[in-house]
């Protein structure tokens, strides 16, 4: 027999064995490869796992840092929110207090004003009440219709006499008035003129 016809006869099985011995090369070299990588690959992987490892303290660390600092965040919003307050009461009771110091000061305007305008009219009163004494002399001398007993009121309201010139008394400052007004009014005699 012939070599080439045994080859021929038998080619299948020559193919076939010469694939699965390439295969199995093919697998071993695949092996031998696969074995390089996967401590490649592992050495990688741990690196890996190390770096998260590092990362993950790292971002507890920043959380750390981050609750702190929400935490400081909130007490600098209180206390700014505190001082707001105060602040704003402060400065409302200075405008209250303010207001309440010109309403003072206007009341004690208007007070002194009042009681300006009331020694005024008095002292316009007292005038013009001389002046009509004055005139109702001139005018009961011209009568001389009897209207009672006259007498004389001073200023401070508590004697009567009976001249308007007695002791100390200023005639500027006194009024005429019947004996029976003066009694009425609760006035009491002067000692020197009666």
């Amino acid at each position: 027999m012939n070599i080439k016809s045994f080859l021929l006869k038998k080619k299948k099985v020559i193919i076939s064995c010469v694939a699965c011995f390439l295969i199995g090369g093919g697998i071993t070299l695949a092996n031998n490869v696969s074995d390089q990588e996967i401590s490649t690959l592992q050495a990688k992987n741990s690196d890996i796992t190390s770096q998260i490892a590092r990362r993950d303290e790292i971002l507890k660390a920043d959380k750390v840092v981050l609750a702190t600092a929400q935490k400081d965040l909130s007490e600098y919003e209180n206390k700014k929110e505190a001082i707001d307050q105060a602040k704003a009461d402060k400065l409302q009771k200075e405008q209250e207090s303010k207001e309440k110091a010109e309403q003072e000061k206007a009341q004690k305007e208007a007070k002194a004003k009042a009681e300006q305008e009331a020694r005024q009219e008095k002292e316009n009163y007292n005038k013009s009440s001389s002046s009509n004494s004055k005139s109702a002399d001139n005018t009961s001398n011209s009568d001389n219709k009897p209207i009672g007993t006259m007498v004389w009121r001073t200023r401070t309201g508590k004697k009567y006499h009976s001249t308007n010139h007695c002791g100390r008394t200023n005639s500027a400052n006194t009024t005429e008035i019947t004996l029976k007004e003066a009694e009425a009014e609760g006035l009491t005699p002067c000692s020197k003129c009666y």
